[in-house]
């Protein structure tokens, strides 16, 4: 790209509205630097490709203005591929910008040539490339468009095969052929006279409600849903604060018991996927609403009695309008007390685990530590597999866009990224990053990235000195002598941390914790406060010998 095409790209991306692009430097992309520089735009330089598409994904989620990464030709655009892949899944508003080689080279074997806008061309909305240098501006707003437009996600075609089934199992599920065969109700105006009607529908029906929230549906329209209906709440990864920790209606540890016993399900923006047992937990008499903003997405592993398409909110207040709350207040008041005791007994049960004062920490009182620090300042990121988890079981949410993770896709490496990402969108906030062991090695190296953006930053580290998740699967289901490629070194992040540029920090107590992390906080500075776990705890229920087929085999019988 020449200086005029670097020029015409800066200034169309600033014209969208950009305040701060994600970058790796190279050839093939540095003139646009010249044109966001001239325009305004704030450039943060990373240390790979995957986290400036993580931070672009994480500035769509936060801002709702797409997020723009701009990586060089070749590998560039292959290292950013699962932060796109990652980005589409969450369906985050985002633009990537990759390189090419010059017509003038054009299939003669240049250095970093490929065919990129093959290679994402089922994680992506749409994609191009732009062979004339004056319609730079034209391709990008339309990239803009498309990414801010219906189901909002990355400008590079839907993956056709996403629905696809999944072969080995012969189980009988409520999965099976589950297309609506109700016709989408879309909601057309204010008055919402069709909407209204489904919706009383809705609110005749069923004495005890199940219901799942995602990060778009707004969060006062659905407090007086669920208040106005007595029903429980229950909130996926991407919809976390959308009612405040406290809520009467809010809970988290009894979802499971919640869909097996309900008889009527409200699915807003949620798909039945695996968060959800694919629907095989759902009650079998329950009927089931979907509410949601794309049609294509109705049905899925699950039929719908009723589908909504249209914007959450609106839905949301057409149901709540056409509620009788006195009607409520017997059956469904007695579901939630019900619900609520549950969830009561479930927190008492782990409440002696998190007031632990072992070493190394239980994970709970990992968790319960870092509640202490989290306020409604403070934007916290879950990076990691078991510690992340748990972690989110205990902290205490004030609002929307204070817990992100990776969502569906379930990447790792997302934690620094992001963290710059809300940093940069929210200087005034405090940014939190809970990792475990294994995830901070993807993008740990972004620690000096905020050292050099003077971007206070801090993570606290679970560390186990092993991949938790997956070993405790393997002691279980063939013991430790099988157990391979799950451990990791003992290793002090907080010593790396320091080897950046930034503060480190290591506890050798449980009560440390807390206040080793606001002492981190006030310090100013990117650090890491690196905590010991304790393993077996965090692998609880795990055998230690191999189960009993295993021994037969070894013994030949």
């Amino acid at each position: 790209m020449g200086m005029i095409g670097g020029i015409l790209a800066g200034q169309s991306i600033a014209q969208a509205g950009v305040k701060c692009v994600f970058t790796l430097c190279g050839g093939h992309v540095a003139p646009i630097y010249i044109g966001l520089q001239m325009n305004g735009v704030r450039l943060i330089d990373t240390r790979h490709e995957a986290a400036a598409a993580h931070a672009a994904d994480a500035w769509g989620r936060l801002t709702g203005i797409p997020g723009v990464a701009i990586v060089t030709a070749g590998p560039g655009v292959t290292n950013a591929v699962t932060g796109i892949a990652n980005a589409y899944e969450a369906e985050s508003p985002m633009v990537v910008i990759g390189g090419k080689v010059g017509m003038a080279r054009l299939d003669q074997g240049s250095l970093q040539e490929m065919d990129q806008v093959s290679l994402l061309s089922s994680i992506t909305k749409w994609r191009a490339c732009v062979y004339d240098t004056g319609r730079i501006p034209e391709y990008l707003a339309r990239a803009f468009h498309i990414a801010n437009t219906g189901r909002r996600g990355t400008r590079l075609s839907r993956n056709a095969d996403r629905h696809s089934a999944q072969s080995g199992r012969s189980q009988a599920s409520r999965s099976q052929g589950a297309r609506s065969r109700r016709r989408p109700v879309v909601g057309r105006s204010a008055n919402g006279g069709k909407v209204r009607g489904d919706a009383r529908g809705v609110a005749s029906s069923g004495d005890r409600g199940g219901r799942r929230a995602a990060l778009a549906s707004p969060g006062d329209a659905l407090d007086r849903l669920v208040r106005a209906a007595k029903i429980p709440v229950y909130l996926n990864g991407l919809g976390r604060g959308a009612l405040p920790h406290g809520h009467p209606n809010f809970l988290s540890f009894t979802r499971k018991q919640a869909l097996a016993k309900a008889d009527l399900i409200i699915l807003v923006g949620a798909e039945a996927d695996f968060r959800l047992g694919y629907a095989r937990g759902f009650n079998k008499d329950a009927k089931v609403v979907m509410i949601e903003s794309d049609k294509l997405k109705m049905g899925f592993n699950v039929e719908a009695q009723l589908a909504l398409v249209g914007n959450s909110k609106f839905i949301m207040e057409q149901i709540t309008g056409a509620l009788d709350s006195k009607k409520n207040e017997g059956p469904r008041g007695k579901w939630l007390a019900e619900m609520r005791s549950m969830e009561d007994d479930a927190v008492a049960s782990i409440a002696e685990e998190m007031a632990s004062d072992i070493f190394p920490v239980n994970p709970y009182r990992f968790g319960a530590e870092v509640a202490k620090v989290v306020d409604e300042n403070t934007i916290i990121i879950g990076d990691g597999g078991n510690i992340v988890a748990t972690t989110s079981k205990v902290v205490k949410l004030a609002g929307q866009k204070q817990w992100m993770d990776p969502g569906k896709f379930g990447c790792l490496g997302v934690g620094m990224p992001f963290a710059l990402a809300a940093q940069v969108a929210y200087p005034d906030k405090r940014v939190l990053v809970v990792f475990g062991d294994g995830s901070v090695g993807f993008n740990g190296f972004e620690i000096d990235t905020a050292v050099r953006h003077n971007l206070p930053i801090v993570g606290v580290v679970g560390n186990d000195a092993a991949w938790t998740q997956i070993r405790a699967a393997q002691l279980e289901s063939v013991g430790e002598d099988f157990a391979a490629a799950t451990l990791l070194a003992p290793t002090r992040y907080d010593e790396f941390a320091k080897s950046l540029g930034g503060n480190g920090y290591h506890v050798e107590s449980a009560d440390q914790i807390a206040p080793t992390i606001e002492k981190a906080f006030a310090a100013g500075k990117p650090a890491i406060v690196n905590v010991p776990l304790n393993a077996e705890l965090n692998g609880r229920g795990c055998r230690t010998s191999p189960p009993a087929w295993l021994s037969r085999c070894r013994r030949g019988s």
